[in-house]
C-alpha cells in the first residue's frame, strides 16, 4: 500500500505500508540465511538455532537488514503504483518493529513536469544538402585511396608518400605526408631512409615548443588505382558508371541522415530554450557529474594525442 502525503513541485513525500506478515517473513528469511552461513562450534553447518544467530549478529543489525530488504522489495512497486519517476529518494522515517506493520516515509525528487511551448507553429530551417558533382569526385578519390598500393621505395620522400619514422624511444610511427601538419611535412619532404631529422613540436598557436629527434626508417610510395573498369570490378561493380551511382546514393543517404540530425537538434534546442520546468538539484548534480566525466575523458584523449604528436 502506498500513498502521497505531500506534493510540491518536483518534491513528493510518500508513505509505504508493509503488512506484519511480510515483516516476519523477511526477518525469518534473513535469520535463515545467517543460519546457513554461520560457523558456530557445537552446531552443524546450516543448523545454527535462531537464538544463537540473533546473539551472534545482533538484533539491531538484523532489523536494519530487514528494513533495507523490505524497502528494496516494496519501493519500486510503490513509485510505479503512484506514477512517479524518481530522480532521487531519501528515507524520512521508518523503523521496523517485530509483530507490527512496517510503515516508512520517503521524500522523492521526481522528474519535473515540463511546460512545453506551442510547437505547432515552429518551422525548421535546416535543409538537405544537394549532392554535387564535386562531392562525387571527392568521394571517388577517397575510395581510390582505400584501394591504394603502398610499397617501400629507395628515394627521397615526396608529397604523396608515407614516411615511417622512429623516435628516441624506439617507437615507430607512419606519417601520411598528405595529412601531416605543415611543419612536419616540411621537415620530412626530401628525406631518405636512414637519415635523421629534427621534427618541431608546436602548440595550437604555432609556437615551437621543442624539437624531437627522429630517424627515417622507410619511405613508402602510394599508388592510386586508375578510375577504370578494372577498378569498378575491384569494388564489386561491372563498370564505372555503376560505381558513380553507388557513390551518389551513399552521399545522398548521408546528407539525409545529416539533415535529420540537424533538424532534430534544431527542434530540441528550441524546445529547451522555451520550455519551463523546475529542475531537481539531484538531476543537476548528476548532469554536472556526467559533464565532468566527459571533460576528463576528452582531456585524457587530448593528452594521448599530444604525446603521439610529440613522438611523431
Amino acid at each position: 500500500m502506498a500513498e502521497i502525503l505531500e506534493r510540491e513541485g518536483y518534491r513528493v513525500k510518500i508513505k509505504v505500508g508493509v503488512p506484519t506478515e511480510e515483516v516476519l517473513k523477511a526477518y525469518d528469511a534473513i535469520v535463515g540465511e545467517y543460519a546457513r552461513k554461520l560457523r558456530v562450534p557445537g552446531f552443524r553447518p546450516g543448523k545454527v538455532p535462531k537464538k544463537v544467530v540473533v546473539s551472534r549478529v545482533g538484533e539491531e543489525a538484523l532489523m536494519h537488514e530487514v528494513r533495507e530488504r523490505l524497502m528494496d522489495d516494496t519501493y519500486p512497486s510503490a513509485v510505479k503504483e503512484l506514477s512517479l519517476l524518481p530522480v532521487s529518494a531519501r528515507l524520512v522515517e521508518g523503523e521496523v518493529v517485530m509483530d507490527k506493520p512496517f510503515d516508512y516515509v520517503v521524500e522523492v525528487e521526481n522528474y519535473p513536469e515540463a511546460q512545453l511551448p506551442d510547437w505547432r507553429g515552429f518551422v525548421l530551417s535546416s535543409q538537405p544538402q544537394e549532392v554535387t558533382d564535386e562531392m562525387v569526385v571527392s568521394a571517388l578519390e577517397e575510395l581510390r585511396r582505400k584501394y591504394a598500393e603502398i610499397r617501400t621505395v629507395d628515394r627521397e620522400a615526396r608529397e604523396a608518400d608515407h614516411v615511417v619514422i622512429e623516435t628516441g624511444e624506439s617507437s615507430r610511427f607512419p606519417v601520411d605526408l598528405t595529412q601531416a601538419l605543415p611543419h612536419v611535412r616540411e621537415v620530412l619532404l626530401g628525406v631518405k631512409a636512414g637519415e635523421e631529422v629534427q621534427v618541431p613540436v608546436k602548440d595550437d598557436d604555432g609556437n615551437e615548443l621543442r624539437k624531437t629527434q627522429a630517424k627515417v626508417i622507410e619511405v613508402k610510395e602510394v599508388t592510386l588505382p586508375e578510375l577504370d573498369e578494372e577498378f569498378a570490378k575491384t569494388v564489386g561493380k561491372d563498370n564505372l558508371d555503376e560505381v558513380r551511382v553507388l557513390v551518389h546514393q551513399s552521399l545522398t543517404e548521408q546528407t539525409q541522415r545529416d539533415t535529420w540530425e540537424a533538424k532534430k537538434n534544431e527542434f530540441l534546442d528550441w524546445i529547451a530554450r522555451d520550455m519551463e520546468a523546475e529542475i531537481p538539484p539531484s538531476l543537476i548534480h548528476e548532469e554536472q557529474h556526467q559533464l565532468l566525466h566527459l571533460v576528463h575523458q576528452s582531456l585524457t584523449e587530448q593528452t594521448q594525442r599530444d604525446t603521439w604528436e610529440a613522438k611523431k
